[in-house]
């Protein structure tokens, strides 16, 4: 009875300790947030001041609507949109194709190709090559410098392998008696079984993808195609350094704090958005493989 009520009262130390590791945590990780939030929404003068915290104040949308109002914003913003969407959808098809004959037994070649892929994993060319590799396929300026650079990550797809690797071979045995192809096997049992596999890498992809900022600083010079990132951080730098013309509409009105507050949340609030839909596939592709039998 002793020896039970013990257990009890650990368990109950064990709990409330997780509790208060996981609040601390869950403290430190909205702290941040919280405060870009409030200095987007605080005025000038709180803002410089260094006054702002957790709460607005003197609150305001000007700056906000500063960032997100204009037609660059909503040209860069469309621009984002499209090279996530394609590209995403681009990279999980490659990724799916390529993992899926380097899962298979039977493939002859499916070492050497493993190797091959870790290697350029490992290896990377390098930002010169790879300028002048786009540069000589034409494709600078132009919104597939911003996605076949980034269309297939050896990591995501040594994932993907591994799930298709845990998946039972008797069902892939038994729609070929059937008389199923390789290909109606891959796309109708296969493909369906990793669906949550898919939507945790394709996640992955997009939050990439959309915060990629290298890619079009090197291959994009015409400033209407332009991405998100590229377009807040010019207007940050704008801010940072105002010429005469600027100085005495910009400076009064907006701080610095705020600009880049605001900046922060038009960069993030669409992935916010997106997120929730996405988060039961994601909770399901962590999980797959922790539990077998």
């Amino acid at each position: 009875m002793v020896t039970k009520r013990r257990t009890v009262v650990s368990d109950g130390l064990v709990s409330l300790t997780l509790g208060i590791i996981l609040v601390i945590a869950i403290v430190a990780m909205l702290y941040p947030f919280v405060t870009v939030v409030a200095q987007a929404f605080s005025g000038t003068v709180a803002n410089m001041r260094g006054e702002v915290r957790i709460v607005p104040r003197d609150f305001q949308v000007d700056t906000f609507v500063y960032v997100v109002g204009s037609s660059k914003y909503l040209r860069s913003l469309l621009i984002s949109v499209v090279v996530t969407s394609v590209g995403t959808l681009i990279a999980l098809t490659l990724t799916t194709l390529a993992a899926y004959p380097l899962s298979r037994r039977y493939f002859s070649a499916r070492k050497g190709l493993t190797i091959a892929y870790v290697f350029t994993m490992l290896f990377h060319p390098g930002i010169v090559p790879m300028y002048l590799l786009m540069r000589g396929l034409g494709l600078l300026n132009s919104i597939w410098a911003l996605i076949f650079p980034a269309a297939l990550s050896v990591y995501n797809m040594l994932i993907v392998k591994s799930f298709f690797e845990s998946t039972p071979v008797e069902l892939e045995e038994a729609a070929k008696i059937d008389g199923a192809s390789n290909m109606t096997v891959f796309s109708r049992i296969m493909l369906p079984l990793v669906v949550p596999t898919l939507a945790t890498i394709g996640l992955f992809y997009a939050v990439g993808y959309w915060n990629n900022y290298i890619n079009a600083l090197f291959y994009i010079t015409r400033s209407e195609l332009e991405p998100l990132q590229i377009h807040l951080r010019n207007i940050i730098a704008e801010a940072q350094q105002p010429d005469q013309a600027l100085e005495a509409d910009l400076s009064r009105r907006h701080s610095i704090q705020g600009i880049r507050a605001a900046t922060i949340l038009a960069s993030i609030l669409p992935i916010l958005v997106v997120y929730p839909y996405l988060q039961k596939y994601f909770v399901k592709g962590i999980q797959i493989g922790s539990v077998k039998g």
